[in-house]
């Protein structure tokens, strides 16, 4: 600016020398060079640190706009070999800055661009956008990016305001539906809204699983089954190997009741969980389980016997091996039942000494069947004992607001009334389980009768 350039590019090369990644250095060299030669090479060195993304561009461009020398961020920008929207964007605004006639070309071209995997989140890029809507109003991507990037601030209502002006511009963007679906769930707690534009989001693009999940989570928490069955029928065949589509799938029909259906996909779909998640080992527990309690409704002991077993097996395509705390009890107490049933009382007995002895290691829906096994062994002190160390623990849990969410243990509270033969206080306990949370299926379970112990063996 001064016209001292010897000075200039001996202060660049003096801050390359200590650090040879610094962006702006590397274009004060470029702009410095002097010749074809060493502008060729200035370029090549900058272009190289750069790595041809579009976000060290911007970051540099950005750099020289803060101080208001947008022919340097222009002239850097122009460089980026593979402009998406914001670049084009941000050139627009810098050459509307220098008053260059080229700006509406460059507005137009990131208008036009893919807006697909663009997430502004620079403060710049807030006055670029909002420059880029007062320009043209119907420039619905603008308003979309901008929107994104102003729910990442947590200033919801704007991005809101303006994700809804976008679908005037772009009434087809699954993203921009699925986006608007999810705040109006997550923020506004309005679920109509939400499963609307979600099922508008499904129109648009119907192979994108992400959205099946999403959308069957909501109905889920809706209390919604007979929508979120449809849902899960809808799923086209090709999503239906994904190992997290079968997952909901999974989940879906064990809510239903359809323990065979859900443990045939079970049986047929490789599941890789992440590190010590266990959602797909629980479902194939209640699956199993529920098929057995289903078995002896209808008298079939045997059966029953053979099915709850399943429980204690592991299979290597649900990805969860067993621990080193066994979690048989419910298993080993519901195969006693049968065995009762069948009039078998010493095979009984050892079932349910199997369950009385399996330690627990802290307060959970297992503690309950260890109890009831032992009063069925006759060991009732130790069986009441039990029983109020899970009732206490949960009350203490609901009290302090700690130890997992509500609805557990409202659960597990109940289960230990129940076990006590408190009937009444064990079905107030589900239904504040239920309030908590509508998709709990053991509590859901619980106050249909579904686990009810009768002469059948359940």
């Amino acid at each position: 600016m001064l016209g001292r350039r010897d000075e200039a590019r001996d202060l660049a090369a003096s801050v390359l020398k200590h650090d040879p990644l610094h962006f702006m250095a590397r274009a004060e060299a470029l702009f410095l060079a002097e010749g074809s030669d060493a502008a060729a090479k200035a370029r090549g060195e900058l272009e190289e640190i750069l790595r041809g993304e579009a976000q060290s561009f911007l970051e540099a461009a950005c750099d020289y706009a803060r101080f208001g020398l947008y022919r340097a961020a222009f002239d850097l920008l122009s460089l980026c070999p593979a402009p998406g929207p914001m670049v084009h964007y941000h050139l627009g605004c810098y050459a509307e800055k220098l008053g260059m006639p080229d700006a509406a070309c460059h507005f137009d071209r990131g208008r036009d661009a893919d807006p697909h995997y663009v997430f502004p989140h620079r403060i710049e890029s807030e006055h670029v956008l909002r420059r880029v809507i007062e320009r043209s109003p119907d420039d619905g991507k603008a308003s979309y990016y901008l929107g994104n990037l102003l729910c990442a601030r947590d200033r919801t209502e704007e991005a809101i305001t303006c994700r809804e002006r976008a679908l005037r511009g772009q009434p087809g963007f699954s993203v921009l539906h699925r986006n608007l679906g999810r705040v109006y769930w997550k923020t506004h707690g309005d679920p109509e809204r939400s499963i609307a534009e979600y099922r508008k989001a499904l129109e648009c693009s119907p192979n994108d699983y992400k959205l099946y999940l999403e959308l069957d989570r909501i109905l889920q928490s809706c209390g919604r089954e007979a929508d979120r069955r449809h849902l899960m029928e809808a799923v086209p065949p090709t999503l239906r190997s994904n190992d997290v589509v079968a997952e909901r799938m999974v989940a879906c029909l064990v809510d239903a009741g359809e323990f065979c259906r859900a443990l045939e996909i079970l049986a047929k779909t490789w599941f890789f969980p992440w590190e010590i998640y266990k959602g797909v080992r629980y479902l194939y527990v209640d699956a199993v389980i529920g098929r057995g309690i289903q078995l002896a409704r209808k008298g079939s002991d045997s059966e029953a016997i053979v099915g709850f077993r399943q429980a204690m097996s592991y299979p290597r395509n649900i990805g969860v091996g067993e621990s080193r705390w066994k979690t048989n009890a419910e298993a080993w107490y519901r195969i006693g039942l049968a065995q009762q049933h069948a009039a078998d009382a010493p095979a009984a007995k050892d079932s349910w000494t199997r369950a009385a002895e399996e330690p627990r290691p802290g307060a959970d829906a297992l503690c309950c069947y260890r109890a009831m096994a032992l009063r069925r062994l006759g060991r009732e002190a130790e069986s009441e004992a039990a029983l109020e160390a899970l009732r206490g623990a949960a009350q203490g849990c609901l009290e302090e607001k700690r130890g997992g969410d509500a609805a557990e243990n409202h659960y597990l509270a109940g289960l230990a009334w129940k076990g006590k033969g408190d009937a009444a206080r064990a079905r107030s306990c589900f239904s504040n389980a239920l309030a908590a949370n509508p998709s709990h299926r053991r509590s859901r379970w619980e106050q249909d009768g579904f686990t009810a112990e009768g002469a059948a063996g359940t």
